[in-house]
């Protein structure tokens, strides 16, 4: 299992990315799960409904695809990437922070 903290590129701290391996998978593939945090301030609501709308997915799922991750929707639809430690969803992009080290 993969933890990371999740923040926008002004390193403000938004919420939490998981991601669960298949047991099957070796890490190649899994489950993956997003928290953002009750009391983000209203200036970041934009910025960060992408994320809002992954939250409440029914099964988001991740593969790996030569040198990133591929995110994908409950419908196998491909909507994001990952990619050193930055999540790209769109124009937009995220900074993972691994708290596997900070545990």
């Amino acid at each position: 299992m993969h933890y990371f903290s999740l923040h926008t590129q002004q390193d403000e701290h938004i919420g939490f990315l998981i991601m669960y391996p298949h047991d099957d998978s070796q890490n190649q593939s899994g489950d993956l799960a997003i928290k953002l945090l009750d009391s983000l301030p209203t200036r970041l609501r934009e910025a960060t409904k992408l994320l809002a709308d992954w939250q409440v997915q029914a099964a988001l799922s991740w593969e790996v695809s030569g040198d990133k991750v591929v995110v994908f929707d409950d419908d196998g639809d491909p909507r994001g990437t990952i990619r050193q430690e930055q999540l790209h969803i769109g124009n937009h992009v995220f900074i993972l922070n691994d708290l596997a080290g900070n545990m």
